[in-house]
């Protein structure tokens, strides 16, 4: 930002912006937040402060698990991920404060003010202090600061000062149970669709079994369904697939179709896919982790588009971390499953996930849950998770102990072991990715009077790579 300060430093207290008319009010939605419903007010009780987020996507996830804890006093409200994105999403959501990162660049902080006092009158912003400005020193047309090393509750607190609340003054008394998201059936493939569906397996913590989950779910859809299955591993440094699926010898990857650009040869493509266990295509992750940055956004969405001329289903296992490549399939995919464990912090790691995807206009009927036991023993039940989560789990993969065994074998467990609980619950997930068109009406029927229709909050604004 022209002016402005660099990114990674610390938050600034507030600079405030003048209403442009005294006169305008907030729009009746600015009550309402992304993840809660009406919050209370009247004596005694503080309005929980609406935030939007601007700035890149990994420092977005950092600072919803920052606040995650402090939805009775925070709610974020939306994000911005590009410069452009700013203007349009304040005037759209209307927060009390704009959490605004310098590398979104662009502007200087006076006429990044001007602009949004037009756009969300009465707004606040909290911007980046510059390196070398020392602790809790203000800086000259800047403010007070805050610390690099910033906490959830100090960023909490700086919310509050810019909001004109004490930060000690009582929050919300009492916050409205956010509704939980049951199971919506998915409907069947549209008759005449041509374009393959695409489900992407999700999960933004390391370790809890996402890739075998997606091998087997790829192997599950071509053995149960007999539909024609690829298998895209998306985790470009540290990618799993070819391992799992005995395919890791194979010579050409993703990395290969990365000089095609936005234009995809399909015969090219057919050459770089490998063929693993029940017919599966498998387009493999680079050979090496430095290669990962030949593949662009643009490139992966011709190969996405390609593939799904070819396919009836690809199955994507994204990284563990979110960036713009992972974005553009969750944007294209027809179902995400995230994917979490029994343990607290990939159950953390999955609110902070979950309350993303509803900041990017994710709609909730896209979404499911897979809760893998991946230890023998665990200290809480899937209901307290589903209460932690506020969302129904689809599906509860067991733990098997021959799990190990059939990664190191390259043997998906639904094929070597196809009587096994856990290859019986892989199959309830590609009943549930597959509906039969009959049952689905029914189900729907059933529904309709009680689920309210999914909207799309706002596009994830698409971006050329």
């Amino acid at each position: 930002m022209k002016g402005a300060v660099p990114s990674g430093g610390s938050f600034l207290v507030h600079r405030t912006i003048p209403a442009a008319d005294s006169m305008v009010t907030a729009s009746p939605s600015a009550r309402y937040s992304t993840y809660h419903a009406a919050m209370p007010e009247g004596p005694g009780t503080a309005p929980v402060i609406r935030v939007l987020i601007a700035d890149q996507i990994a420092h977005i996830v950092e600072d919803l698990a920052k606040l995650a804890d402090f939805s009775d006093q925070v709610d974020v409200c939306g994000i911005a991920r590009h410069d452009d994105d700013v203007i349009e999403e304040a005037r759209l959501r209307r927060p009390d404060v704009l959490l605004v990162s310098s590398a979104m660049g662009g502007a200087d902080a006076a006429t990044l003010a001007a602009q949004l006092a037009d756009a969300a009158p009465g707004a606040k912003i909290l911007f980046v202090t510059p390196p070398g400005v020392e602790d809790g020193v203000a800086a000259p047309e800047i403010g007070e600061t805050v610390a690099p090393s910033t906490t959830g509750a100090e960023l909490v607190a700086a919310i509050r000062r810019a909001q004109g609340v004490d930060a000690h003054e009582p929050a919300v008394a009492a916050e409205p149970e956010e509704p939980m998201q049951e199971i919506i059936p998915r409907r069947p493939r549209r008759a005449g669709r041509t374009r393959g569906e695409i489900f992407l397996v999700y999960s933004g913590k390391g370790g809890v079994g996402k890739s075998m989950i997606a091998t087997n779910l790829a192997v599950g859809l071509s053995i149960d369904t007999g539909a024609r299955v690829a298998l895209v591993d998306l985790d470009l440094q540290y990618g799993d697939a070819g391992v799992m699926m005995q395919v890791d010898k194979h010579l050409t990857s993703i990395e290969d179709l990365a000089q095609h650009g936005e234009v995809v040869d399909p015969e090219v493509l057919q050459e770089v896919l490998a063929t693993g266990p029940a017919s599966v295509r498998v387009l493999l992750a680079p050979a090496s982790p430095e290669l990962a940055d030949l593949v662009t956004t643009a490139n992966l969405r011709a190969i996405l588009r390609e593939l799904g001329k070819t396919h009836d289903y690809i199955v994507v296992d994204a990284p563990a971390h979110l960036e713009e490549r992972t974005l553009e399939v969750i944007e294209q995919a027809d179902q995400i499953l995230v994917v979490t464990a029994f343990n607290v912090t990939a159950v953390k790691s999955t609110r902070v996930a979950l309350k993303l995807f509803q900041s990017l206009g994710v709609e909730m009927d896209r979404i499911a849950i897979v809760l893998n036991q991946s230890r023998q023993k665990v200290t809480f039940a899937r209901g307290d998770i589903e209460q932690l989560l506020r969302f129904r789990v689809l599906v509860q993969l067991p733990f098997d102990t021959r799990v190990d065994e059939s990664i190191d074998h390259g043997q998906p467990l639904v094929m070597s072991e196809p009587r096994s609980e856990m290859s019986k619950q892989f199959r309830a997930l590609v009943d549930y990715l597959t509906p039969d068109a009959a049952e689905t009406d029914r189900a729907h029927a059933d529904d309709r009077a009680r689920v309210p229709a999914s909207r799309r909050r706002f596009s994830l604004g698409r971006r050329q790579s």
